[in-house]
């Protein structure tokens, strides 16, 4: 609903003007910004590695799609940098509402599959680690509650120094 009356709020607006040649360079900064963002989406999402992610454009290369995103900026500030800063302005705004009100979605970012490939070749560099008594870390297995019965004897805590259980 607040997204119709933003639309209709801001085709008031334009039509309220009734100046084309005033408002062309904030409807192209407006476009631009979006074919950015969209570039910068794949670019992303390319970089992630995610599963749901397979263009199927065969020159689909993930560097142009960060050069097209740089481009689309450059074009924004060459063809009217005061229009791009307001745009860029409103943008940093409606991302900032979405981050204060928290929408509850979970939209699958592509930080959080970068984080999870971070996190997993970490972890993968680690399985290669000898280990020493400088950079010696307890770990403990804790298991709470009800305990399956077959697990009540097996229970053991993985490489634990004597004394630190």
């Amino acid at each position: 609903y607040r997204a119709y009356m933003l639309a209709l709020v801001v085709a008031a607006a334009f039509v309220g003007i009734a100046e084309l040649n005033a408002i062309a360079p904030i409807i192209t900064n407006f476009f631009l910004i979006s074919y950015a963002l969209i570039n910068y989406a794949c670019f992303e999402a390319s970089l992630s590695k995610s599963p749901g992610w397979r263009p199927s454009y065969k020159y689909y290369n993930t560097w142009t799609s960060l050069a097209g995103a740089l481009l689309c900026a450059a074009v924004m500030f060459v063809t009217s940098w005061w229009t791009a800063l307001i745009t860029v302005a409103i943008i940093y705004g409606l991302y900032r509402y979405i981050a204060f009100t928290k929408p509850p979605v979970n939209w699958g970012s592509s930080k959080q599959a970068l984080k999870y490939n971070n996190a997993l070749s970490l972890i993968h560099e680690l399985s290669g680690l000898s280990y020493h008594v400088k950079n010696f870390r307890p770990q403990f297995l804790v298991l709470t509650g009800h305990l399956l019965p077959d697990l009540d004897s097996s229970v053991s805590c993985p490489r634990s120094a004597k004394g630190s259980v």
